[in-house]
């Protein structure tokens, strides 16, 4: 019987917890869990570690004063709740460090479950639980109570003997959380320790000789070198070294009777020089049967395998020299798994890459080897076939990927800052890229003229675009690619704007997220999705009812974003929005799969409608006149000027992008160049293809794109003809007395501002009360934000932003406040004797002690021994810097302000107190 309380109120949760009088019973731990990787997840869509209680008893037992501990004192860690627990019955408590503080103070969580306040160790340690009168109920683990190592998703409990007595602990490797426990005979008394390969997985140029080793005494090693998962009775008996010359795949486990096996390690050893010769001999020369007709193949033909990397591109005398470097200028990953879940023709995902779903999901490790061959990760996932046409092999033999991170597999996540140390750094799930529209590989492209415009940096170049504009499209970055030892290409792991992503990035729980694409529910329900669209179709439009539902600046830079790229595969496809389901939340979109970006000079998307999605919002917004404006205002500060989409930003954005791509296309190329089917000759070649397409963003695309669209929009009425204002200053800092101007592009424009934020016009076009008639150049002596349109007759400019920062004297940290930051830079210029004038505050001239006074007494209207900066000298100041305890340690310089350093000489010593007293100010 398996109990789990479910509502807010534990009076209200089960049956059992009525009022009553109820007679003793027999609570038990009988089971835990203390590395919990994705296996039972409590109502904050965690794995926390687990407690299970028992009752063992012939009656209902109380749980009210007892409590439990991690203590081996016995200090009283958790009290339970009044939980009646009947005979027989199992609770589980998560041993979480109790529950989350926005959820607080309730005591269960949303699928009502309790939470204890500590977390278990998996290194082992004392657990008990303490009746109400603080006597020891139940004491788990050997006879001190204290529970041995522990192994991850394996739980730890007692057996049941053949009469329900549960007198043997053991390691289970099926855990049964707030079920019976297994038989006893079906315990694991130790789990083997892991095995440790000598030689760690990398890029290698010269043989080495592995040993693989378990510190378990009579384990028995067994490994595997074609990628299939060692198990006692398939794979080979470890005997020695093993000599490693070419690109090997080892997998290693350890095994030993009545023991708990260990995982799988995965070692992939990669030889560079094998790239150069690579030609997949002994794999299967085919990859099943073509799904679907084309001009290449009839339905039910083979799909001829391609393993080869080209020797016309790896002996071309431009790359011969530099491709094993450029094998090394990106990341590696290396994607292992059994060659039968991959090639086979019945059950292998690349054979079928058209199958979809949770049935043609196969295990697989990733590993992540840095460009210096160092070893970063290796985690074991579920993999899939990733796409929509690119899944069809007539259409290419480069897949993409996408890697499922789950406790069956053996992490609940993947736990690395994957895409730099400023990011998220745990997945659920990755997509590798294979960049399938306008590549090297494509079959129906690739041959052709349009496989010249192949850049492999259009998506990024979209999401690096749109985080500019502060929106959250998905991170990415490159890598070389390795599948089962064979160089596959460049790819691109990004991350899915699914729930996942939006909590991870946004806060909340997954649960909470409503995500829609091209495909419809992609997560969460379509209530505030359905609502939006009826509030679209309906006439009048009620603009603003729009504008609470959907972040209006977030969408359109996300259809300028688009539209300026020419996305002829979108609106209709190709698009992603959220929506948390809280009180003011509002629908997000975020750039995805921008592969048809700059394919055509002139292609106008601003004319694209659709029927659902992004163009559905569209079409009926251009109905109003608040929303054209806003549009309006949005090109001005994207397209225009030096904005996030202005020519020089975005030649930029691509250099960022293509320069640590240099090396690694000459990798693609060779792999993929020859297209699919080896239908182009000679091969497409970075300085060929890859280099002058490039160079045509550069010189045609980019200069000329920016006016192109401009026109699109005006014929659209999105831009207005009356023109911005054109400032002399363009915003930043400035020094105080700096005159500024404003001009208008007719004489008989009128230009209005405000200062405080607000826009110079009103909803419906009339005058603000708040606006300023512009007469005349303007004197700024502090730090100013105008919001400045131009009026002609009744048509109003776009919006401009214009801020305007003079320092302020002693706000050295530039936060706009006078802190102890500020007085602790002061003090280190002192010292250090700078002749950075901007701390010559006294303006003499000099940096000196002089100008540290000035800020205390002058600028910040204190005095010396004001310690915490209040504004007074009194005893907090002595308690707060003696409690620092930096006085008269002899340590050099090392007090500031806060710790007693108060007439700047780096130290706090007698001085100190002798100046602040002698101010006369201490209260």
């Amino acid at each position: 019987m398996r109990w789990r309380l479910s509502s807010v109120r534990a009076c209200r949760l089960i049956e059992t917890l009525e009022p009553r009088c109820v007679l003793a019973g027999n609570p038990i731990i009988s089971e835990i869990m203390a590395v919990n990787e994705g296996g039972l997840h409590d109502g904050f869509e965690r794995s926390p570690d687990w407690i299970e209680l028992y009752n063992a008893g012939d009656e209902t037992a109380s749980l009210s004063g007892y409590a439990l501990t991690d203590d081996p004192s016995h200090i009283d860690r958790w009290t339970l709740p009044d939980v009646a627990l009947p005979a027989g019955a199992y609770l589980v408590v998560f041993a979480s460090d109790g529950i989350p503080v926005e959820f607080a103070p309730d005591t269960l969580d949303p699928l009502g479950y309790l939470h204890a306040s500590f977390k278990l160790s998996g290194d082992g340690d004392y657990l008990a639980l303490l009746s109400p009168t603080g006597q020891v109920a139940s004491q788990f683990g050997t006879g001190d109570g204290v529970y041995p190592e522990q192994v991850v998703n394996v739980s730890y409990g007692f057996g049941l003997n053949g009469d329900g007595s549960m007198t043997v602990l053991g390691y289970q490797m099926d855990p049964s959380p707030g079920a019976a426990n297994i038989a006893v005979d079906q315990l694991k008394s130790d789990f083997v320790r892991d095995t440790k390969m000598s030689v760690n997985r990398g890029l290698l140029d010269a043989p080495v000789d592995v040993e693989i080793k378990s510190a378990t005494t009579g384990a028995s090693i067994r490994y595997t070198l074609d990628g299939t998962a060692p198990t006692l009775v398939h794979g080979f008996d470890y005997q020695g070294p093993i000599h490693i010359t070419s690109t090997t795949l080892l997998r290693a486990a350890a095994f030993h009777e009545g023991y708990v096996p260990t995982n799988i390690d995965t070692h992939s050893y990669l030889f560079l020089n094998d790239v150069l010769t690579q030609d997949g001999a002994g794999l299967p020369t085919t990859w099943g049967t073509f799904p679907f007709g084309s001009t290449e193949a009839a339905i039910g033909s083979p799909v001829p395998a391609n393993y080869e990397v080209d020797p016309e591109v790896v002996n071309d005398p431009r790359y011969r020299d530099e491709i094993l470097a450029d094998l090394k200028t990106l990341p590696t990953m290396s994607l292992v798994m059994d060659p039968d879940d991959l090639w086979g023709e019945q059950s292998g995902i690349y054979a079928n890459p058209t199958k979809e779903g949770d049935a043609w999901e196969r295990p697989g490790s990733l590993e992540l080897i840095a460009q210096s061959g160092i070893s970063k990760l290796q985690v074991d996932a579920g993999v899939r076939i990733h796409g929509g046409f690119g899944r069809r092999p007539s259409a290419t033999a480069k897949h993409s990927f996408r890697l499922f991170f789950r406790g069956e597999y053996g992490d609940a996540k993947l736990d690395y800052p994957l895409f730099g140390d400023d990011q998220v750094d745990e997945f659920n799930t990755l997509v590798l890229r294979a960049n399938y529209n306008y590549s090297w590989a494509r079959g129906d492209r690739g041959g052709t003229q349009t496989g010249r415009d192949y850049t492999m940096i259009t998506d990024r170049w979209g999401s690096v675009a749109q985080a500019e504009m502060g929106g959250l499209p998905p991170n990415g970055n490159f890598v070389h690619l390795y599948v089962n030892g064979l160089y596959w290409g460049v790819y691109n792991p990004v991350e899915r704007p699914d729930a996942d992503f939006q909590a991870s990035h946004q806060g909340g729980l997954s649960g909470e997220y409503d995500v829609r694409s091209h495909n419809g529910i992609v997560d969460g329900t379509s209530a505030a999705w359905n609502e939006l669209r009826s509030l679209l179709r309906a006439r009048p439009l009620d603009y603003e009812a729009i504008a609470e539902r959907v972040d209006l600046d977030n969408y359109i830079d996300y259809m300028i974003l688009n539209q300026f790229g020419g996305n002829e595969d979108w609106p209709q496809n190709n698009w992603y929005a959220s929506r948390r389901r809280i009180e003011g939340a509002k629908w997000q979109f975020h750039s995805w799969d921008t592969e048809f970006f700059f394919i055509n000079l002139t292609s106008d998307r601003v004319n694209t409608i659709d029927s659902s999605g992004p163009g559905e919002l569209f079409t009926n917004l251009l109905t109003s006149d608040e929303f054209r404006l806003r549009f309006a205002d949005r090109i001005q500060l994207r397209m225009l000027g030096d904005g996030v989409l202005s020519p020089a930003r975005n030649i930029a954005r691509l250099d960022g992008l293509a320069t640590p791509l240099n090396g690694a296309v000459v990798g693609e190329s060779a792999r993929w160049g020859d297209a699919w089917m080896n239908q182009v000759s000679p091969a497409r070649t970075r300085d060929d293809d890859w280099l002058p397409k490039l160079d045509k963003l550069r010189s045609t695309y980019f200069p000329q794109r920016n006016a192109i669209v401009m026109r699109q929009y005006v014929r659209r009425g999105l831009f207005p003809a009356t023109q911005a204002v054109t400032l002399s200053h363009s915003g930043g800092p400035l020094d105080a007395g700096t005159v500024i101007s404003f001009s208008a592009a007719e004489p008989n424009d009128v230009i209005y501002y405000t200062i405080d934020g607000s826009d110079p016009r009103l909803v419906g076009g009339a005058l603000s009360p708040s606006a300023v008639l512009y007469s005349g150049p303007l004197t700024i002596e502090a730090s100013l934000a105008f919001q400045i349109r131009v009026l002609r007759g009744t048509e109003w400019s776009p919006l401009i932003a214009a801020n305007y920062e003079v320092p302020t004297a002693g706000d050295f940290d530039g936060n706009n406040r006078w802190t102890v930051s500020d007085l602790d830079r002061l003090c280190a210029a002192v010292l250090d004797r700078s002749t950075d004038l901007q701390y010559d505050l006294n303006q003499d001239a000099k940096v000196n002690v002089d100008d540290h006074r000035y800020w205390v007494e002058q600028i910040k209207q204190s005095t010396l021994g004001d310690a915490n900066l209040d504004g007074v000298f009194n005893s907090s100041d002595l308690v707060l810097v003696f409690q620092a305890g930096l006085y008269e340690d002899a340590l050099d310089r090392n007090s500031t302000w806060a710790t007693g350093d108060w007439n700047c000489d780096g130290e706090f010593t007698t001085s100190d107190l002798v100046a602040a007293f002698q101010t006369g100010a201490y209260q």
